[in-house]
Parts: structure tokens; C-alpha cells; sequence
């Protein structure tokens, strides 16, 4: 019999995933509403912060109205808050529920929406609402039809024809814009005679959130592996499949507090198993090894577009820590790993990528091979300061620029923009410099932030705008050195 690796116990996701790995960690913003609804009806269009944590009044803020022009308004925004779970693991949410009704029949858009929490941006997903005439709702309807909960699982490697005893990262995703309690029952095959197998561990890892399809998603990795080819050829691993226990469609969409007191709330604790699957991986093994050549050519670095100077080895500002390599390229940025073919490549993870990096004249990009992720660009002035960068949040751009006074090493001001379809979100931070270390690098800082918000009018209509301060903050930030 060949020997052959089954996982199938539940037992062993519990000890490789512990609960608090399912929670919402970092809180999201989701809107919800139904995909169908007969014209003149009402229906309800629900917008919502979720979080394992329960959070302050005061740190959610700045909430932006979403662009309503295709349906009158009834009622709203009411705001409302709800604790949903265990007593273990809750989860929280804050709502702002709108009541509207459609002038129409049709396909219309609710564009995304934002919000602050704790000082970050959060956006909402944009919504599809189908309008149709009375009585002509789709056969599986009662009334309406809201979004399903959906889930499923991907699988990816680091690279599909890799070299003998070099190391391929198996990745395994969960994709659900539903709340998932657990995970049970994992059945893959990897040969032993194919590959020596190393389990990475997850202990601490989140959700994020992802679009595919123009659908965004809550993902998080439940499994990982670092995988040895031990031979060449064509070694596969086996088809992955998992159960997923999902709340049903009561407990997975964002609930309104007064419905759930007048329907008892008579599915709480319903959990719906899901069976999740995806395809098998071959591997395309050789039996040469390549050599790599690293010498340091580029100008600009990225210790330098964070701001820094010196040979920094890390960098800690709250929670989040930066580590750069000795040529003062990333190695992580407190989430992802970068995993360098030389000084002017890198994977992401060893999945994402790679990603080609290029000095020109003051400009330094890192460009993704592949063309699926976007181009992230550092540019610098003649003293080889960093006045604008651009990078990626999901599929948006965001771009942020810094302006100094006379010959000072750090910006006074720094300003940072997000584009939408229907309007942008500015952030605009003054600083007042209050402690620095031996390197040169600031260690301490006042910070006074304003967030001004616009929303496009439609066709004739003035733009709506809004602005807003915070209460002026005190920023540290703790710097290492080779």
C-alpha cells in the first residue's frame, strides 16, 4: 500500500487553528440589502461595522452616506449595535439601516460607502439591486431574495516547477461572505515518497478582505505547508476538501435588532454544513538547481521610502512592526512575508509575485511579473527624500505625498487620497517633531489628522462635501539597527 498522508480529524484543526482565528479580528465594514426586489416594495439596505471587539462610540466615525439616486429614501440612516455568539467568542455589529423603496424597474447600483474605526478607513463592497415588476420575482423567492451566504476554498502554491529539495509553500484559502464557525473533516493526499512535508504554523493569523469577480469576500489562510520535492517529475498533490459550518442565512447577514425582536430570533445557534472543495496541483519537478546571484544594484531603497535612514533591521509603531534585510529591502510587513530572488525580486508569501523592482532617474517601482497585482512606486526628491507613494489597498489605488520645509529630514505634512466611482476620501496629517535617535530617525511626534470626504453629485448637483478633525495624538515608534 502507498504511504499516504490523511487528514480527516477535527481534532487537529483545533490544535492548528485556535477559535479566536475565526473571529472578526479586524473589523469590517459590509453592506447588505436584497439582490431582487418587486418595484413600488420596500425593502432595507443595511450597512455594517463587524468585529470581535467591542469598540467605543467614539471610534466609529465619519460615516459616509452611500449615494442613494436610484430609490427614495423612507426611512434612515437609524443606527443600531448587536452582540451575536458565544460568550467566548462574540461578535459585534453597528449598524446604519436605511428603509427605501425603488422608483423603477431595473439594475441599479449602490456604490461603496466608508466609514472610520479606530482611525482606519473601511469601505463596503458595492451592491447590484435587480428591480422588476410586481409578481415577477424569481421562482425561489418569498417576497424578496437577499444575497446567499457564500463559501469555497482555493489552493496555491509558490511554484508549480520548482527544483528537487527546494522548498514550495502550499497555501489554502477560505473565501465566505458568511460568518463560519469552524472548519472539520480536511481530506488531502500528498504521496511521502513525493515530499517531505513541514507544516507552517498559523497562530495568530486574520481575515482580510479580498474581490474576486467584482465580489469582495472575508478570507483567511487554514492551512499551510512547506513542501520538499524529493524527486523529478510530475508529483501531484491531491484534491482538497473541507466542511464549513455556516451560520445560517439569519445568523450570516447583518441583522436588524428590531426584526430579530418581533421574529423571537427563532434560528439562532443554526449552523448549515458545507462541503467545500477544489482540484488537485502537479508540480513539474527538475532535478537542477538555479544559481542566484545577489548583488545590491538599485538606487533607492525601501528603507528609504518608508522615510528612514540608516541600515535599519525594524521599525514598531503600535501594533505593526516592519523588518528590512541588510540591503534595506522588506522582509515583512507584519502580515506577508517577502521572499527575495536576488536584491531586485521578490514573492509575496512565496504565492504572490513576483514582483520585478526598478530605479529610474528618482522613481523606484516594484512591478508585478504577472500583471494581476498593481505597480507600487516610491519617488524621491534631489535630497533622496520620499515625496509620494503609491500603493494598492485590494483593487484601489491610494497615493500619498509629503511636503518638507527648507532642508528638514521629515515631512510636516502628509497627505493621502482614495478615488471611487462615486467620490474620494482625503486624510491630511501635520506633524510636530518632539524626539529623534542617534540615527537621525524620529521616535516621537504630535500628529493633528483631518478627513475630508466627497461625494460627486449627480448630473447638476453640487458635490457634497465633508470634512473633519480629530483631536490632535501623540505617535512613538521604536527603531532597531544592524
Amino acid at each position: 500500500m502507498k504511504t499516504r498522508i490523511y487528514i480527516k480529524l477535527f481534532f487537529l484543526m483545533l490544535l492548528l487553528f485556535p477559535k479566536e482565528m475565526w473571529a472578526y479580528q479586524n473589523p469590517v465594514f459590509v453592506a447588505s440589502a436584497p439582490e431582487y426586489v418587486e418595484v413600488g416594495t420596500q425593502f432595507r439596505l443595511t450597512l455594517a461595522v463587524v468585529s470581535s471587539e467591542k469598540l467605543q462610540d467614539d471610534e466609529i466615525q465619519y460615516f459616509r452616506e452611500p449615494l442613494l439616486k436610484d430609490f427614495e429614501v423612507l426611512m434612515g440612516p437609524v443606527r443600531s449595535s448587536v452582540t451575536t455568539g458565544k460568550m467566548t467568542m462574540p461578535t459585534y455589529q453597528f449598524s446604519y439601516t436605511y428603509v427605501l423603496k425603488a422608483f423603477g424597474t431595473g439594475k441599479f447600483v449602490i456604490p461603496s460607502t466608508s466609514i472610520v474605526v479606530k482611525g482606519k478607513l473601511l469601505r463596503t463592497q458595492q451592491l447590484t439591486i435587480h428591480v422588476v415588476p410586481m409578481g415577477k420575482l424569481p421562482s425561489s423567492s418569498n417576497g424578496s431574495v437577499e444575497s446567499k451566504p457564500e463559501a469555497f476554498i482555493t489552493m496555491n502554491v509558490s511554484n508549480r516547477s520548482p527544483h528537487i529539495n527546494s522548498p514550495v509553500v502550499l497555501e489554502c484559502k477560505l473565501y465566505t461572505t458568511a460568518q463560519v464557525d469552524s472548519l472539520a473533516n480536511l481530506q488531502q493526499q500528498i504521496l511521502l515518497k513525493d515530499f517531505k512535508v513541514k507544516p507552517v504554523s498559523l497562530r495568530g493569523n486574520q481575515w482580510k478582505q479580498e474581490t474576486r469577480n467584482g465580489k469582495k469576500y472575508q478570507v483567511i489562510v487554514f492551512r499551510k505547508l512547506l513542501l520538499y520535492p524529493l524527486h523529478a517529475g510530475k508529483l501531484r498533490i491531491g484534491n482538497l476538501s473541507v466542511d464549513a459550518y455556516v451560520r445560517q442565512t439569519d445568523e450570516s447577514r447583518v441583522k436588524d435588532p428590531i426584526e430579530e425582536f418581533f421574529k423571537g430570533n427563532r434560528n439562532a445557534g443554526k449552523r448549515v454544513s458545507q462541503r467545500l472543495s477544489c482540484p488537485e496541483i502537479i508540480l513539474n519537478v527538475s532535478d537542477t538547481s538555479p544559481v542566484v546571484k545577489k548583488v545590491n544594484t538599485l538606487k533607492f531603497t525601501s528603507v528609504q521610502g518608508y522615510g528612514l535612514y540608516g541600515n535599519v533591521r525594524t521599525v514598531t509603531t503600535g501594533k505593526v512592526t516592519l523588518s528590512f534585510d541588510q540591503n534595506g529591502n522588506m522582509v515583512s510587513n507584519g502580515t506577508n512575508r517577502y521572499i527575495y530572488r536576488g536584491t531586485d525580486r521578490y514573492m509575496i508569501d512565496n504565492v504572490i509575485g513576483p514582483f520585478r523592482i526598478t530605479c529610474e532617474g528618482n522613481l523606484r517601482k516594484e512591478v508585478d511579473e504577472k500583471g494581476i497585482e498593481g505597480t507600487i512606486e516610491y519617488e524621491f526628491d534631489s535630497r533622496g527624500r520620499i515625496v509620494r507613494y503609491k500603493y494598492f489597498d485590494g483593487m484601489m489605488p491610494v497615493v500619498c505625498k509629503y511636503v518638507y520645509e527648507g532642508t528638514g529630514k521629515y515631512p510636516s505634512t502628509m497627505e493621502s487620497s482614495a478615488g471611487y466611482e462615486d467620490g474620494n476620501d482625503v486624510e491630511i496629517c501635520r506633524y510636530t517633531y518632539l524626539e529623534a535617535d542617534s540615527q537621525g530617525n524620529w521616535t516621537k511626534r504630535r500628529v493633528k489628522r483631518t478627513w475630508k470626504s466627497t461625494t460627486y453629485g449627480y448630473e447638476n448637483e453640487p458635490d457634497k462635501v465633508s470634512t473633519k478633525t480629530e483631536p490632535e495624538f501623540t505617535e512613538t515608534r521604536t527603531i532597531s539597527y544592524f
